[in-house]
């Protein structure tokens, strides 16, 4: 799974921007997961980035094998 940083706001609900990691398999997904937080309620999504791509275990593995 890769790992997002997702910014985003809720216009209702806070004052300002909120940045957020979210471990998703896509940024679409990462978006989804903090929608879906709030219950229908509006969210903005601001931006999203990737923070890491993967899991820990592929890396090992493939260090593993060398």
């Amino acid at each position: 799974m890769n790992s997002y940083e997702i910014s985003y706001q809720v216009p209702h609900g806070s004052a300002g921007i909120v940045r957020e990691n979210v471990t998703a398999a896509s940024e679409q997904n990462a978006r989804d997961l903090i929608r879906s937080k709030f219950n229908g309620q509006e969210v903005r999504i601001v931006g999203g980035q990737m923070i890491s791509f993967g899991g820990r275990r592929d890396d090992d593995r493939r260090d593993h094998n060398r």
